[in-house]
Protein backbone atom coordinates (compact mmCIF):
# COMPACT_ATOMS: atom_id res chain seq x y z
CA UNK A 1 0.00 0.00 0.00
CA UNK A 2 2.58 2.09 1.14
CA UNK A 3 4.79 1.78 -2.12
CA UNK A 4 1.74 2.63 -4.35
CA UNK A 5 1.13 5.80 -2.75
CA UNK A 6 5.23 6.64 -3.54
CA UNK A 7 4.35 5.91 -7.40
CA UNK A 8 2.11 8.29 -8.04
CA UNK A 9 3.55 10.89 -11.03
CA UNK A 10 4.34 14.12 -10.55
CA UNK A 11 2.25 16.37 -12.25
CA UNK A 12 3.15 17.42 -15.59
CA UNK A 13 1.90 20.50 -16.48
CA UNK A 14 3.19 23.77 -14.19
CA UNK A 15 1.12 24.78 -11.69
CA UNK A 16 -1.39 27.52 -12.90
CA UNK A 17 -1.06 31.25 -11.48
CA UNK A 18 -4.75 30.23 -9.38
CA UNK A 19 -2.70 27.40 -7.52
CA UNK A 20 0.05 29.25 -7.05
CA UNK A 21 -1.96 32.59 -5.25
CA UNK A 22 -4.11 29.48 -3.55
CA UNK A 23 -0.36 28.20 -2.04
CA UNK A 24 0.33 31.53 -0.82
CA UNK A 25 -2.68 31.98 0.91
CA UNK A 26 -2.26 29.01 2.70
CA UNK A 27 1.06 29.18 3.59
CA UNK A 28 0.48 33.03 5.47
CA UNK A 29 0.13 33.06 8.97
CA UNK A 30 -3.14 34.62 10.16
CA UNK A 31 -2.81 37.86 12.10
CA UNK A 32 -1.48 37.08 15.87
CA UNK A 33 -5.39 37.60 17.59
CA UNK A 34 -5.14 40.88 20.29
CA UNK A 35 -4.09 40.31 23.75
CA UNK A 36 -7.30 39.03 25.74
CA UNK A 37 -8.50 40.56 29.04
CA UNK A 38 -6.78 38.17 31.86
CA UNK A 39 -3.39 39.82 29.43
CA UNK A 40 -4.90 43.06 29.58
CA UNK A 41 -5.39 43.03 33.22
CA UNK A 42 -2.26 41.34 34.31
CA UNK A 43 -0.34 44.11 32.26
CA UNK A 44 -2.05 46.97 34.02
CA UNK A 45 -1.63 45.48 37.17
CA UNK A 46 2.49 45.07 36.78
CA UNK A 47 2.68 48.84 35.38
CA UNK A 48 0.86 49.98 38.40
CA UNK A 49 2.62 47.62 40.93
CA UNK A 50 6.28 49.37 39.80
CA UNK A 51 5.28 52.96 39.77
CA UNK A 52 4.70 53.12 43.47
CA UNK A 53 8.37 52.10 43.99
CA UNK A 54 9.91 53.67 41.06
CA UNK A 55 7.63 57.19 42.30
CA UNK A 56 9.24 56.67 46.08
CA UNK A 57 13.25 55.60 44.66
CA UNK A 58 12.68 59.00 42.40
CA UNK A 59 11.79 60.93 45.64
CA UNK A 60 14.70 59.55 47.67
CA UNK A 61 17.02 60.63 44.96
CA UNK A 62 15.37 64.16 44.17
CA UNK A 63 16.12 64.44 48.29
CA UNK A 64 19.15 63.21 48.77
CA UNK A 65 20.41 65.66 45.90
CA UNK A 66 18.36 68.39 47.21
CA UNK A 67 16.88 69.20 43.80
CA UNK A 68 13.42 70.02 45.57
CA UNK A 69 14.96 73.32 46.71
CA UNK A 70 15.95 74.46 43.32
CA UNK A 71 12.36 73.60 42.00
CA UNK A 72 9.81 76.96 41.69
CA UNK A 73 7.22 77.27 44.27
CA UNK A 74 3.92 75.97 41.96
CA UNK A 75 5.55 72.89 41.05
CA UNK A 76 6.53 71.53 44.49
CA UNK A 77 6.49 73.46 48.00
CA UNK A 78 6.50 71.97 51.71
CA UNK A 79 3.32 71.68 53.11
CA UNK A 80 2.83 72.18 57.09
CA UNK A 81 1.05 68.52 57.85
CA UNK A 82 0.12 67.29 61.50
CA UNK A 83 1.32 64.67 63.14
CA UNK A 84 -1.51 62.85 62.43
CA UNK A 85 -1.84 63.81 58.42
CA UNK A 86 1.89 62.88 58.17
CA UNK A 87 1.48 59.65 59.91
CA UNK A 88 -1.44 58.38 57.99
CA UNK A 89 -0.21 59.63 54.51
CA UNK A 90 3.43 57.80 55.48
CA UNK A 91 1.15 54.52 56.45
CA UNK A 92 -1.11 54.94 52.82
CA UNK A 93 2.10 55.46 50.60
CA UNK A 94 3.76 52.39 52.59
CA UNK A 95 0.93 50.31 52.07
CA UNK A 96 0.47 51.45 48.77
CA UNK A 97 4.29 50.02 48.40
CA UNK A 98 3.88 47.00 49.56
CA UNK A 99 0.10 46.17 47.94
CA UNK A 100 2.75 46.30 45.07
CA UNK A 101 4.23 42.89 45.67
CA UNK A 102 1.69 40.66 45.83
CA UNK A 103 -0.09 42.84 42.89
CA UNK A 104 3.16 41.88 40.75
CA UNK A 105 3.36 38.66 42.18
CA UNK A 106 -0.01 37.36 41.05
CA UNK A 107 -0.25 39.59 37.93
CA UNK A 108 3.06 37.83 36.32
CA UNK A 109 1.76 34.03 37.84
CA UNK A 110 -1.39 34.88 35.49
CA UNK A 111 1.14 35.77 32.94
CA UNK A 112 3.23 32.96 33.12
CA UNK A 113 0.11 30.18 33.44
CA UNK A 114 -0.50 27.78 30.48
CA UNK A 115 -3.79 28.46 28.36
CA UNK A 116 -5.48 25.31 29.48
CA UNK A 117 -5.99 26.70 32.98
CA UNK A 118 -8.36 29.69 32.06
CA UNK A 119 -10.36 29.86 35.38
CA UNK A 120 -7.03 29.88 37.41
CA UNK A 121 -5.93 33.02 34.96
CA UNK A 122 -9.04 34.75 35.20
CA UNK A 123 -9.05 34.39 38.84
CA UNK A 124 -5.65 35.62 38.88
CA UNK A 125 -6.26 38.25 37.19
CA UNK A 126 -9.63 39.43 39.41
CA UNK A 127 -6.92 39.29 42.46
CA UNK A 128 -4.65 41.30 40.69
CA UNK A 129 -7.33 43.70 39.75
CA UNK A 130 -8.63 44.04 42.87
CA UNK A 131 -5.12 44.73 44.67
CA UNK A 132 -4.75 47.31 41.87
CA UNK A 133 -7.97 49.27 42.73
CA UNK A 134 -6.74 49.10 46.57
CA UNK A 135 -3.50 50.73 45.47
CA UNK A 136 -4.74 53.66 43.58
CA UNK A 137 -7.48 53.86 46.22
CA UNK A 138 -4.52 54.04 48.92
CA UNK A 139 -3.24 57.09 46.39
CA UNK A 140 -6.17 58.65 46.40
CA UNK A 141 -6.30 58.70 50.25
CA UNK A 142 -2.94 60.37 49.98
CA UNK A 143 -4.19 63.02 48.18
CA UNK A 144 -6.90 63.77 49.80
CA UNK A 145 -4.55 64.28 52.82
CA UNK A 146 -1.94 66.52 50.66
CA UNK A 147 -4.77 68.56 49.26
CA UNK A 148 -7.07 68.97 53.03
CA UNK A 149 -2.94 69.94 54.80
CA UNK A 150 -2.58 72.62 51.61
CA UNK A 151 -5.39 73.54 49.87
CA UNK A 152 -3.97 76.04 47.99
CA UNK A 153 -1.65 73.89 45.89
CA UNK A 154 -3.11 74.35 42.25
CA UNK A 155 -0.56 72.09 40.85
CA UNK A 156 -1.30 69.13 43.50
CA UNK A 157 -5.12 69.68 42.78
CA UNK A 158 -4.92 69.05 38.24
CA UNK A 159 -2.24 66.96 38.69
CA UNK A 160 -3.30 64.62 40.84
CA UNK A 161 -7.00 64.40 39.99
CA UNK A 162 -6.01 63.69 36.73
CA UNK A 163 -4.16 60.90 37.82
CA UNK A 164 -6.92 59.54 39.91
CA UNK A 165 -9.16 60.13 37.05
CA UNK A 166 -7.07 57.81 34.86
CA UNK A 167 -6.07 55.12 37.05
CA UNK A 168 -10.42 55.30 38.01
CA UNK A 169 -10.59 54.45 34.20
CA UNK A 170 -8.49 52.22 33.49
CA UNK A 171 -9.96 49.99 36.36
CA UNK A 172 -13.07 50.76 35.06
CA UNK A 173 -12.07 49.70 31.72
CA UNK A 174 -10.08 46.57 32.84
CA UNK A 175 -13.00 45.20 35.22
CA UNK A 176 -15.62 45.56 32.05
CA UNK A 177 -12.81 43.95 30.09
CA UNK A 178 -12.41 41.04 32.50
CA UNK A 179 -16.63 41.32 32.21
CA UNK A 180 -17.08 41.31 28.64
CA UNK A 181 -13.98 40.01 27.19
CA UNK A 182 -12.66 36.16 26.71
CA UNK A 183 -9.46 34.93 28.95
Amino acid sequence: MAQKMDRQPAHLLPMSVEEKEKKKKQARRPAPPLPGAVTLVSLWALINACLPALALALSFVLQSYNVFSKLPSWLFHRIEMTDAEGAMGSALELGRVWCGVPQAAVAALALLLAGRRRRVRRALAYLALAATVASHFMFAGVLGIILAADPGYIFMWIDGVAVVFVCAAGDLFCFLDMLLGEG
